[in-house]
């Protein structure tokens, strides 16, 4: 299996409007805890997919993950300063967060935690 130690990374500041997505595999978990806070507005989604093999018909890859089918099951909405956590079911293989700044600056301060766990 492919290591995806590295595509969680955020390299620099999200301009308004500006996403990023953080890819990892759900198994072994059953629901995911979360936490965020921003210094501007953020749009979150929460994204599983139950496909076990890449498009191609082999393993997934870094490459081929998004083209894998996709379930939206949640979307947040976070106000500045506002520190919120969330409990979701994980119904899925694959999970894909999408985190968008829908703040008129660019983002300074951010924390995004997202853990599985068993219990």
């Amino acid at each position: 299996m492919p290591n995806f130690a590295e595509t969680n990374l955020a390299t620099e500041a999200l301009a308004p409007g500006e996403s990023f997505v953080a890819h990892h595999s759900a198994l072994g978990c059953t629901r995911l805890y979360t936490s965020f806070a921003c210094d501007q507005p953020l749009e979150v989604s929460f994204e599983f997919s139950n496909d076990e093999i890449g498009p191609d018909g082999s393993w997934v890859t870094d490459d081929t993950l998004p083209l894998l089918n996709w379930d939206v099951l949640d979307a947040k909405t976070y106000k500045v300063g506002e520190r919120r956590g969330h409990w979701i079911l994980i119904l899925g293989r694959w999970l894909r967060v999408t985190v968008k700044n829908t703040g008129t600056k660019s983002i300074k301060e951010m924390r995004v935690y997202c853990r599985g766990s068993v219990f």
